[in-house]
C-alpha cells in the first residue's frame, strides 16, 4: 500500500476512534476534547486530500464538489446575516455546529473519497473495535461504573457521550459495517467470530439505549439495500423487526415523544416561513425559538430544556442557513443514495460493502427525526464518500477515484488551504474551551475565594463560551456579598454583549438582577431588575420562568396587581411549577 494510501486509512481509522474521546475532569466530558481531536484529524485529512494523495476527478465524485461548494458558501452568508456571529462561524458549547464544523463535514467526506479501493477492510477493522468499545462502556454503565463521566440519566445507556441517542446513532452507522465483516465468507475466521460476537453486543447495546429514531432509520435502511439487492421478503422481515423494536421501546417509555416531534416540526417551520433566504445562521435558532413558540407547546412539553433543534436535518439545515441550503443538503443526500444503490446491485459486491451501505443510509435517514451531531456526522459522511470514492469496488467496475501526478490545480490548493486553516482554527477553539472547562470544573473543591480566581482564569482561556460564562457566574453568585453577585451580574452582561439573544444567559442576568434587588432593597436595583424582565418577556412571551423573575420584581415595587397577572400567566403556561404556586400564594396572602 503507497504512502498515501496508508496516510487516507489513518485519517479514516482515526476519525471513527474519535468517539471515545472525552474528559472525564471536564465540566462537560464529552464536548470540546472531542470536538479538538476531530478538528486535528481532520485537519491532517484536509492536508492528505489537496496534497494529491488522490485527486477526486471521477465523474461519480465531481457532483459533490460543486454541492458542497455551495452549501458552505450558503451558510457562511448566513453567518454574516446571523445576529450571532461567534456562534455562527463556531457553534455554541453543547452543538458545535457552526462554520467550522460544516467545512469538517465536507473534509470528511472527500477524504472518504480518497481511500483505495480495498479499504473495506480497515473501515470493518476501525468499526468492530469501536462498536466493542461503546458496548463495552455501555456493560460497565449498567453496572454501576462511569470510568469517562458520561453516563446517561434513568435507564437508558449514553457513555461516552453522555446522550443515549448519540449512542444509538453510533452504533446503526458502524453496527452493519460489522455485521458485514462476520458474513464476509472471504474473511478469516477468527475475525468473523470477533464481528459477530461484537455485532450481537451492538444491538444488545443499541436497545439498551432506547432510541427510537436510529433504530427507525436502521430499519428503513436494511430494507432498502434488501430490496435493491432483489430480496424484499428479507427487507420486510428486517423492517417488521426494526418496527416491532420501536413499538416495543414505546410501550416502555411511552408515545408522547412522538407528538413532541409533530410539535417542534411546526415550530421549526414556521421559523423557516420567518426568515426563509438565509435562515438565523448556525445556531441562530436557539436564539429565535423563545419568540416563535406557543402556549400549546409550553403546555405540553415545558420550558426548563432551552429548544435549539427542530429534530429534522433538512428543517434545522433550513433554520440555520435558508430553504436553499436545505436543499442542497438534501441533493447530496440523493446523490449518495443514488451511488448506494448503485453498488448495491453489483452482483459481486461484498458483505463489508453492504453492510457500509446500510450504515450511511441508517445515518443519513435517522436525521429525518433527529439532526446533524458534530460529534458522529463527520464519520457519516466519511463513510458515504468512501462509497461514492469506490471503496470495495470489484474488478468489473473502474474506482471512482485515481491517481494523478505532482501538478495540482489551484482549486484543490485553495480548498485544501481553507480547510486546513479552518481545522487549525477550530482545534484552538475547542482545545482553548476544553481547557477551560476542565479548570472550571476543579473550582469546586476549592473555598469560595480561590474558587473564583480559578473559575476567572477558566473564563479568560475563551471568554466567548456561553457555558464557561454561565458556570463562572455561578461561582461567583455563590459569594456571601453584594460584591460577588455584581461580578456575577458583570460576568453576564459581557458575555450577553457577544451573545445578545442567548435565552439561558438572558433568563440568568434577569434572575441576577431579582436576587440583588431583593438583598439591597435599593430602588433603583428594583427599576433596573423590572425593566430587564420587561424586556426579555416582550422576547420570550412564553416563559414561565421569566414571568415569575418579573412577579417577584414587581412584588418588590408593591406593585401587587401587576406581579399577580405575569403569576398567573406563568402559571398558565406551567400550572405545576411549586416556585410559581407558592409566589401565588404568597400575594394571594398578602
Amino acid at each position: 500500500m503507497a504512502s498515501g494510501d496508508r496516510a487516507s486509512g489513518a485519517v479514516a481509522a482515526a476519525l471513527v476512534a474519535s468517539v471515545f474521546v472525552v474528559d472525564p475532569g471536564g465540566l462537560a466530558p464529552s464536548g470540546p476534547a472531542r470536538f479538538a481531536a476531530l478538528a486535528a484529524v481532520l485537519g491532517v485529512g484536509a492536508v492528505v486530500v489537496a496534497a494529491g494523495v488522490r485527486r477526486l476527478e471521477g465523474s461519480h465524485v465531481r457532483p459533490f464538489v460543486g454541492s458542497w461548494s455551495l452549501l458552505l458558501v450558503l451558510i457562511a452568508s448566513s453567518v454574516v446575516a446571523g445576529a450571532d456571529r461567534w456562534h455562527g462561524v463556531f457553534g455554541s458549547s453543547e452543538r458545535n455546529l457552526g462554520l467550522l464544523t460544516w467545512i469538517g463535514f465536507g473534509i470528511a467526506f472527500f477524504v472518504g473519497a480518497a481511500l483505495p479501493p480495498r479499504s473495506e477492510t480497515v473501515l470493518a477493522a476501525s468499526a468492530t473495535i469501536a462498536v466493542a468499545g461503546l458496548s463495552g462502556l455501555a456493560l460497565l454503565e449498567r453496572l454501576g461504573f462511569d470510568p469517562t463521566d458520561t453516563a446517561w440519566l434513568g435507564d437508558r445507556v449514553g457513555t461516552p457521550f453522555a446522550q443515549s441517542t448519540y449512542l444509538a446513532v453510533a452504533l446503526v452507522v458502524l453496527g452493519p459495517l460489522v455485521a458485514g465483516a462476520a458474513l464476509d465468507p472471504t474473511g478469516r475466521r477468527p475475525r468473523r467470530v470477533a464481528a459477530a460476537v461484537v455485532t450481537v453486543a451492538g444491538l444488545s447495546t443499541l436497545v439498551a439505549t432506547q432510541s427510537r429514531g436510529p433504530m427507525l432509520g436502521l430499519g428503513l435502511a436494511s430494507i432498502v439495500v434488501l430490496v435493491f439487492r432483489g430480496r424484499p421478503l428479507v427487507g420486510a422481515l428486517v423492517g417488521g423487526g426494526a418496527a416491532a423494536s420501536v413499538v416495543g421501546v414505546s410501550f416502555a417509555r411511552g408515545w408522547r415523544s412522538f407528538g413532541g416531534r409533530l410539535d417542534e416540526w411546526r415550530v421549526g417551520l414556521r421559523g423557516v416561513q420567518a426568515s426563509p433566504i438565509l435562515g438565523f445562521g448556525p445556531e441562530g435558532y436557539r436564539d429565535e425559538f423563545p419568540r416563535l413558540v406557543d402556549a400549546a407547546y409550553v403546555r405540553a412539553h415545558g420550558s426548563s430544556v432551552i429548544t435549539d433543534r427542530a429534530h429534522n436535518g433538512l428543517i434545522d439545515t433550513a433554520l440555520s442557513s435558508g430553504v436553499i441550503a436545505a436543499l442542497v443538503l438534501g441533493s447530496l443526500w440523493l446523490l449518495i443514495g443514488r451511488a448506494v444503490a448503485a453498488r448495491v446491485r453489483e452482483d459481486d459486491v461484498s458483505a463489508p460493502v453492504l453492510g457500509l451501505a446500510v450504515g450511511v443510509l441508517a445515518g443519513l435517514g435517522q436525521q429525518l427525526v433527529l439532526f446533524p451531531l458534530a460529534e458522529i456526522d463527520p464519520i457519516i459522511w466519511m463513510l458515504g464518500g468512501a462509497l461514492v470514492g469506490g471503496v470495495g469496488a470489484t474488478t468489473s467496475r473502474e474506482p471512482m477515484t485515481h491517481r494523478v501526478g505532482r501538478t495540482k490545480p489551484p482549486l484543490v490548493w485553495l480548498g485544501g488551504s481553507i480547510g486546513v486553516a479552518a481545522m487549525v482554527v477550530s482545534f484552538w477553539w475547542n482545545l482553548s474551551g476544553a481547557l477551560g472547562e476542565h479548570r472550571l470544573a476543579q473550582s469546586t473543591s476549592f473555598r469560595q475565594d480561590r474558587a473564583e480566581v480559578v473559575a476567572d482564569a477558566a473564563l479568560a482561556l475563551r471568554p466567548q463560551s456561553v457555558r464557561l460564562a454561565y458556570a463562572t457566574a455561578a461561582v461567583h453568585a455563590n459569594g456571601p456579598t453584594l460584591l460577588d453577585l455584581d461580578e456575577a451580574i458583570s460576568i453576564l452582561e459581557a458575555a450577553l454583549a457577544r451573545h445578545p439573544g442567548d435565552p439561558a444567559l438572558r433568563t440568568e442576568y434577569v434572575f441576577r438582577l431579582v436576587e440583588r434587588a431583593r438583598r439591597s432593597g435599593l430602588p433603583d436595583d428594583v427599576d433596573r431588575a423590572i425593566e430587564a424582565a420587561d424586556d426579555a418577556i416582550t422576547d420570550a412571551p412564553m416563559s414561565p420562568q421569566l414571568r415569575g423573575a418579573g412577579a417577584e420584581a414587581l412584588l418588590l415595587d408593591d406593585q401587587r396587581d401587576e406581579a399577580q397577572e405575569q403569576v398567573l400567566r406563568a402559571l398558565e403556561l406551567d400550572p405545576d411549577d411549586p416556585r410559581l404556586q407558592a409566589l401565588a400564594d404568597s400575594i394571594e396572602k398578602s
